[in-house]
């Protein structure tokens, strides 16, 4: 039981004048961290009483990141740093360049956390756990988990139900050129803080190999993922050709039960893991084995290993005895025809199996997110290759998945536009809750890079950060979204096109919308600062309704925002729609001597990214360009490049394009 101290109490009524949970998007201003310098990367833990802990990396002391935390209370009060002074809680009493690895519950209102430190000129791996209180209880500076020789990194946690933790990491300590002949290892931490298995750790490979997550199997052990390269040859570039996914469980001590590994997929192509943040390839499965997940490159004719790509999606389960449960070498998740895959995560569907969701050029030059639910048995549950849960916009940029264990799936993520957006849909059907996609913070500032969790109330909880006090450094800010905040329409589709006598016609569907008084039909020419175009009453429950712009902008932005009785105002996704536009880039003259000139059409002022690659995909040269609205031709230099085949990649606006060319 907690036990709150007269002072903490005082402190927290003190707070209270200060702050609250703001949940209006167009303020969404309750503030974690407002401290000088940047304010990066936020995790979200709920403490399972109505509030949420954030954790970050800071850069107040210089170039490198450190790490601070606060508890953002049940009234949206920040509890655990200095009253009134929005600045969090250092983790380690010392300053040292340090990354967050992974952050996950003790499940008593604290935290577990695991990140590298820079040791001299090295990375070793180091664990902390945090009280309920805000009391860090493995030392001042956190725990060693290995200072071996070189490089330690790339750490993933889990905790072993008794108040300790298992780790595993990327260890270089046997590749005397601390480069590419990596190593899995892990150790155990016990709950005093102490190391349970050998110094520095137990070789869980002895192949080359990267972790890919560790789960507990619930018996005092913990099942490891990594990718292995012991089927694997070696290029003229000096890739690995035949990466495999294996796995190892280790018993309470840190003996080896599994031979060499356990084979998880050894399809002749390479398989990698691929993840926005550590710990998305890997869930446990509730009885004692693990659901692994990774991208495939069967069906690519490239491997993966050159331009251009294409990567499907896979997971296998595995027993405590080490056995795959699903087909050899993996179901597949998302195997979509010419599909390229990105950013892929799983967690736990709460019933045995998996949620995954993935960015999906399917549609390109559009993506979105899709989704797809693995039951225990390896059956989708979707419909084939997952379905769009967040689409019609240009680009996700990031996003973050959660389960609530209510039975909901929330995705936080960001828009081009730079705007937070959450997602809710049923687990067991993907359908979406409550109209879909509501806006977390529409702020014309920007707003990227969300971390999202949910407590056992279904309450969601999104951090981010956010630049509205200064557009060089970010800060950290915080939303709450009550379950029963949540209204009863639920939107199923919102979209539109451009006609060929050029108007735009916006439609819509939805149902369950008896406390919906009108829908807004909102514009903007960027993106941002939305005005309201039209505004139409609702007179049913369920239905279609339409809207035509006659005469619209040549570029613009759409967005549908809809009341209920209580006045409580929700958001659909952005919709962008644009009068037809010359073609987008083009590249002269080829074949090309000197000069290569690319035309380009930018919707906006943007920076483009310009790679030239070889035929074999190796990248040769790389430039950054700043763009003007509208259209310009950029000149890039490749006169010393020998005669041959080449490809011109630009990046724009999170948009890819590739066309060939000649050098003579």
């Amino acid at each position: 039981m907690r036990k709150w101290l007269t002072l903490v109490c005082f402190l927290g009524m003190y707070n209270m004048l200060l702050a609250q949970w703001d949940n209006d998007p167009a303020s969404a201003s309750t503030r974690v961290v407002t401290n000088a310098a940047n304010q990066s990367k936020p995790y979200v833990i709920p403490d399972g009483l109505g509030g949420t802990i954030v954790v970050w990396e800071d850069y107040r002391h210089g170039t490198s990141p450190d790490i601070y935390f606060d508890l953002i209370d049940s009234d949206g009060n920040p509890a655990w740093s200095v009253p009134g002074s929005y600045a969090g809680k250092k983790l380690c009493s010392t300053t040292k360049p340090r990354s967050i690895n992974r952050v996950l519950s003790d499940g008593d209102g604290g935290f577990f956390i695991v990140f590298d430190e820079i040791n001299g000129l090295y990375y070793d791996v180091l664990a902390q756990k945090v009280s309920n209180a805000g009391a860090v209880l493995w030392g001042a500076n956190g725990v060693v988990v290995s200072n071996a020789a070189n490089d330690q990194y790339e750490a993933d946690l889990a905790p072993d139900g008794l108040g300790g933790l298992f780790v595993t990491w990327l260890d270089l300590r046997n590749d005397p050129s601390n480069s590419d002949a990596s190593q899995t290892y892990a150790q155990r931490i016990l709950n005093n803080g102490t190391a349970a298995w050998a110094a520095n750790g137990v070789q869980v490979n002895a192949n080359v190999s990267k972790p890919m997550g560790i789960v507990a199997d619930n018996i005092g052990g913990a099942i490891i993922a990594m990718m292995d390269a012991r089927n694997s040859a070696v290029n003229g570039n000096g890739a690995y050709t035949n990466w495999d996914i294996y796995a190892q469980r280790l018993n309470s001590s840190g003996a080896l039960q599994w031979g060499t590994g356990t084979v998880v997929c050894n399809q002749t192509s390479n398989q990698f893991r691929e993840t926005i943040r550590t710990g998305g390839s890997m869930v446990s499965d509730n009885v004692g084995g693990a659901i692994i997940s990774w991208s495939d490159y069967r069906n690519d004719v490239n491997n993966g290993l050159s331009f251009p790509y294409r990567a499907d999606f896979y997971a296998q389960r595995i027993s405590i005895g080490g056995v795959a449960q699903w087909t050899a070498n993996g179901v597949s998740i998302c195997n979509t025809t010419g599909a390229d895959l990105y950013n892929t995560l799983t967690v736990p569907d709460g019933n045995g199996g998996i949620l995954a969701a993935w960015f999906d050029l399917r549609n390109a030059p559009l993506g979105a997110v899709y989704a797809q639910r693995l039951n225990s048995n390896g059956s989708t549950q979707y419909s084939s290759n997952g379905i769009a849960v967040v689409s019609g916009q240009s680009h996700i940029i990031n996003y973050s998945l959660a389960e609530d264990g209510v039975g909901n799936g929330i995705i936080a993520y960001d828009t081009q536009n730079d705007r937070i957006f959450g997602y809710r849909f049923l687990v067991a059907t993907g359908l979406p809750v409550s109209g879909g996609a509501v806006a977390i913070c529409n702020r014309s500032s920007i707003s990227v890079n969300p971390g999202v969790a949910a407590d056992a109330n279904g309450d969601i909880y999104i951090a981010w950060e956010d630049y509205r006090n200064n557009p060089a450094e970010s800060d950290v800010y915080a939303y709450k979204l009550p379950s029963s905040a949540l209204l009863p329409l639920r939107l199923l589709s919102f979209g539109g096109q451009v006609t060929s006598s050029n108007t735009h016609r916006l439609q819509w569907q939805y149902t369950g919308a008896e406390e919906v008084r009108r829908f807004e039909l909102r514009h903007s020419t960027h993106g941002r600062d939305f005005a309201t175009l039209a505004s139409i009453n609702n007179t049913q429950r369920d239905g279609m309704l339409q809207y035509v712009v006659a005469q619209p902008i040549a570029n613009a932005y759409y967005q549908l925002a809809w009341q209920n009785a209580q006045g409580q105002w929700q958001y659909s996704a952005i919709v962008q729609l644009q009068q037809q536009q010359p073609a987008g880039m083009r590249i002269y003259p080829n074949p090309v001597q000197q000069q290569l000139q690319l035309s380009l059409l930018a919707n906006n002022a943007a920076e483009a990214t310009i790679r030239i690659r070889g035929a074999n995909g190796q990248l040769l040269i790389q430039e950054k360009r700043s763009l003007l609205q509208g259209r310009q031709v950029l000149s890039v230099d490749v006169a010393h490049l020998p005669a041959g085949q080449y490809f011109a990649e630009v990046w724009l606006q999170q948009q890819r394009t590739v066309l060939p060319f000649t050098k003579q």
